[in-house]
């Protein structure tokens, strides 16, 4: 009786999670022209399943993207001391990526070792390969560590100025990001919070 319980719990239990992730660090940024919060939450064994979210009107919300159903999984979010809880609101399916509608660039990157603790990285995007004057510069001043992100990261600071390129990085974690558009708008974004946190987050099947 108890093993037919079991399987019966199984079952239904399969039928309403879809995935489960779970995060250790906490991060947060601050756009230093609007003041605009956004946050991070990371597996710090992966830089894949990121959670961003951002703050507004004192409530904090976010999504995480579900690459085998191509779908976006929106959530409130509760930060908690030591912990974050999550609010499931809706699942939206990604639209059609048309790379057309993003301007593409080729990055080279300048890097300098600061100190034991950091690095800073130049992110240089030119409209042509063999053009001389960026279009784009990115600099990021980063902390020495194992945990790693990618471009994808980047993707949120930039408005996706990587999306349509086959450049890679792999960067620790950003204490300061600089991203100049060359035309004027120059957008600093510091790092106000960053924190272990126990939490994990489980995405309703659809």
């Amino acid at each position: 009786m108890k093993l037919k319980s079991l399987f019966i719990f199984l079952v239904w239990s399969g039928s309403i999670y879809s995935q489960e992730f779970i995060y250790d660090i906490f991060l947060q940024y601050k756009n230093i022209s609007s003041g605009n919060i956004h946050f991070y939450m990371v597996n710090s064994l992966k830089n894949t399943n990121l959670f961003t979210g951002h703050s507004k009107d004192f409530e904090m919300y976010g999504s995480i993207f579900e690459e085998k159903k191509q779908t976006y999984h929106k959530f409130k979010v509760h930060n908690l001391e030591k912990s974050v809880s999550f609010i499931y609101e809706e699942s939206k399916k990604q639209e059609k990526f048309n790379a057309k509608r993003v301007p593409k660039f080729y990055y080279k990157q300048i890097e300098t070792l600061i100190d034991s603790i950091k690095t800073k990285v130049l992110i240089l995007g030119y409209a042509r390969p063999k053009m001389k004057r960026a279009q784009i510069a990115i600099e990021i001043i980063y902390e020495n560590s194992d945990v790693k992100f990618n471009e994808e990261f980047l993707n949120s600071f930039s408005h996706g100025s990587f999306l349509n390129t086959d450049f890679k990085i792999s960067i620790g974690i950003p204490i300061k990001i600089i991203v100049d558009y060359k035309n004027g708008n120059i957008r600093t974004y510091e790092r106000i919070t960053k924190k272990t946190i126990a939490t994990k987050l489980i995405i309703p099947k659809i």
